[in-house]
Order: C-alpha cells, then sequence, then structure tokens
C-alpha cells in the first residue's frame, strides 16, 4: 500500500535512497521513461544486492518514448520504437527480466493500441500486470468498448485538495486497483498545493489528536479508502514517517473533515484540459 516515489529524486542520490528506504521497509518502486532514473534505480538496486523477488517495479510508457512527437501516432515512418522495444529497454535500464506492472502514463492519443501492445506483452510474461495512469472514466468506457480487459491499477492525482471521491468509486466498482500520486500536491513558485494540505489547521489537529505529523494522517485518510500511494522522500526520517501509519485510524468524522477540503485542484497536469 505505500511505495517509493522516485520522480525528481536526483540521480546522485539515488543509490543511498533505494538503500534507506529498502532498509527501513519499502518493497514497491515506482518510476517511469520520463523520470530518465531507471538506469539509476537500477544500478541502485544491484549495488545494494537488493533481491529482485523482493522488490515489485513498476514503470510506464511514454508516447515520447515510441514517436518524434506525440502527435505523429498515425505516421508510422515517424516512430523511434516499438512498445516492445520501449519495455525491454525498461527492463534493461531496471536490470531485470520483467516487470511487475507496467502503466500507459497517460491518455495519448492512440491509448488504445499501446495497451493492446502491453497485453501481448504481459502473456508472455515481460509484464506481470498491466495499467494506466490519469485515465478518467471516458478513456476507460473507450476501452471497454474495445473490449480490452480492465486495466489492474489507474494510478492518478488524489489529495485532499483533488480528493477524487467519484472518480475513486468508479475505478473500485469496476475491480480496477486505484494509487495515488501527488498526495501532498506539488510546491512549486506559482503553486503552493502542498503548503495548503501539509500546513492545513484541520489536518494539523487530526494529526495531534492521533501523535502524527499532517502527511501521516494525508496517507492514512488516503489508504483507509483503499487507495494505495508513492510518496517521495529522500531523508530516512521521512521515509520511515511515511510507512508508520498502520498503527492508528481515523473516524468517519475526520475522513468527512478531509474530504471537505477537496477544491478539485490539480497540483499537475490537469487530464480534463489535455
Amino acid at each position: 500500500m505505500v511505495g517509493l516515489g522516485t520522480h525528481k529524486i536526483p540521480n546522485d542520490q539515488m543509490n543511498e535512497v533505494i538503500a534507506t528506504a529498502y532498509e527501513v521497509g519499502y518493497r514497491k518502486i515506482d518510476t517511469a521513461w520520463l523520470y530518465q532514473n531507471e538506469e539509476v534505480i537500477g544500478k541502485a538496486i544491484k549495488n545494494n544486492k537488493i533481491s529482485r523477488d523482493q522488490l515489485f517495479i513498476t514503470s510506464k510508457l511514454h508516447i515520447d518514448n515510441l514517436y518524434f512527437h506525440r502527435y505523429h501516432y498515425k505516421k508510422p515512418n515517424l516512430r523511434i520504437r516499438s512498445v516492445a522495444k520501449a519495455v525491454k529497454d525498461s527492463c534493461r535500464r531496471l536490470q531485470t527480466d520483467y516487470l511487475d506492472l507496467y502503466l500507459v502514463h497517460w491518455p495519448f492519443l492512440g491509448f488504445v493500441r499501446m495497451y493492446e501492445d502491453l497485453l501481448k506483452l504481459q502473456e508472455k510474461g515481460i509484464i506481470k500486470a498491466v495499467g494506466v495512469s490519469s485515465f478518467l472514466p471516458i478513456h476507460l468506457e473507450q476501452m471497454e468498448k474495445a473490449s480490452l480487459p480492465i486495466p489492474a491499477v489507474n494510478q492518478f492525482e488524489i489529495n485532499p485538495l483533488n480528493s477524487q471521491l467519484e472518480e475513486t468509486l468508479y475505478n473500485q466498482h469496476k475491480g480496477i486497483h486505484v494509487e495515488a500520486y501527488a498526495s501532498f500536491g506539488t510546491t512549486r513558485a506559482t503553486e503552493s498545493a502542498s503548503n495548503d494540505i501539509l500546513g492545513n489547521e484541520d489536518i494539523i489537529k487530526i494529526g495531534e489528536t492521533h501523535g502524527k505529523t499532517p502527511s501521516q494522517v494525508v496517507l492514512r485518510w488516503t489508504i483507509q479508502r483503499g487507495i494505495s500511494v508513492i510518496p517521495r522522500s529522500k531523508s530516512r526520517k521521512h521515509l520511515a514517517e511515511n510507512l508508520d501509519i498502520f498503527d492508528f485510524s481515523l473516524s468517519d468524522e475526520e475522513m468527512e473533515r478531509i474530504n471537505a477540503l477537496n477544491q478539485n485542484r490539480y497540483s499537475r497536469s490537469d487530464p480534463h484540459k489535455e
């Protein structure tokens, strides 16, 4: 239910982060071609002598890894590589023969064909499970119309400012496991979502009631909804803290207080607009 997000962890710190994360109890690692860190993660796993069968590794397929430009998907002569080659390259960089989970990173143009290609690789055992990321109900309905099996996972932004209550229930009703990214929002020069979440008075007070930090409250609120999380952290303190969320529960009233903070506010790209 709690994995290690690796997006934007500096490559020169990855070896230490992977070693520390494994030591404190992490067994799931989330990466993607887009993050340009698969190779350093593979080296870190090997350098730290971590057995592959102890890990659950997720990576993601980006259309920019297949074409010169994402809108060239209708022009096969502009294709850089096949889906199969992209997945095998991910495996090579990660120094593994298979991936536990592979996601279509975004509902790109042509995502149905990309998903079909991943299913073929699943049949060969190169991928254990196939999923999607940031897919809306309209995209999942397109897959249904194409008679494709439901994704194992749909990974999308979920946090107290973007609670995604209806979309989460929609996926869960379909039998799709939901995984959250951007659990604390994102802090940028023009965006203060994470400050607004972790500095929220209600979340702070709920944490004080349970002797937990605001980040632990947010993660508990998420997993208590049956949603797995992949928070990113570089420090041992925060890595351990993010795992220490299974010894308390939030009351229904506390869950509703956090639900009430929702603003439908995306701190990263909004799939409704792209």
